[in-house]
């Protein structure tokens, strides 16, 4: 399995604690002005260690052209990103200080829109550190719709930690029980971690210049 996460000039602690935890790779995030430098850095450890950029709505433009993994962190421009961007994955919809509707969550997804990235083939992020900083209630509601609206139409999820501390890191195994309870299948959950594998996969291949589009390939 592998995890997500979002250094903060400790890569190094966040290894050790990965090795622990029993995880085969990660993913490095960085903001776009840090990418480049970071994105060639080597690691002494037997984890496969690859790097993506994180970033916010407004800064889509930066990474239009960039063959990598970018996660967008927003929580009120999801039609824009799901219609219009290049990102692989998007987190934080849930985190939002709106309030709920009478009678279901404002949860920053609808049907319309989980139709739409499902189709697209765009993925929503569930991250363990929104929960563990968030407020609970309200956060764990919406989540839970989403993980409903995600798995009626098939929507792609991603399941990792998103942490910025050893601390907001845990085994795959005790976050898919988490999300679990939350109402995800156990099946999807798997999925949604080795996920993050086959997106590493799809950048080697598309660095590798004989990536064509989706199931074709130069060999």
């Amino acid at each position: 399995m592998y995890d997500v996460v979002i250094p903060q000039k400790n890569e190094e602690q966040l290894i050790e604690i990965a090795e622990k935890l029993g995880y085969r790779g990660l993913c490095f995030l960085y903001d776009v002005k840090d990418y480049k430098l970071m994105c060639d850095k080597k690691y002494s450890t037997e984890l496969e260690i690859f790097t993506g950029i994180i970033c916010s709505f407004k800064d889509l433009s930066k990474v239009k052209n960039k063959q990598c993994f970018v996660v967008v962190k927003t929580n009120d421009k999801a039609r824009e990103i799901i219609e219009k961007s290049n990102a692989k994955v998007i987190i934080g919809l849930e985190d939002h200080s709106h309030h709920d509707f009478l009678h279901h969550r404002n949860s920053g997804l609808n049907h319309v829109l989980a139709k739409l990235a499902a189709k697209r083939k765009i993925t929503l992020g569930f991250s363990f550190a929104q929960i563990l900083n968030g407020a609970k209630v309200k956060l764990l509601g919406r989540i839970i719709q989403n993980v409903k609206l995600c798995q009626k139409y098939k929507t792609p999820l991603l399941i990792a930690s998103f942490a910025t501390t050893p601390y907001e890191m845990r085994n795959y195994g005790d976050l898919i029980s988490l999300y679990s309870t939350l109402g995800m299948k156990k099946d999807v959950a798997k999925q949604g971690f080795l996920r993050v594998k086959k997106f590493n996969q799809l950048m080697q291949k598309k660095k590798s210049g004989k990536y064509v589009c989706e199931g074709v390939e130069i060999i």
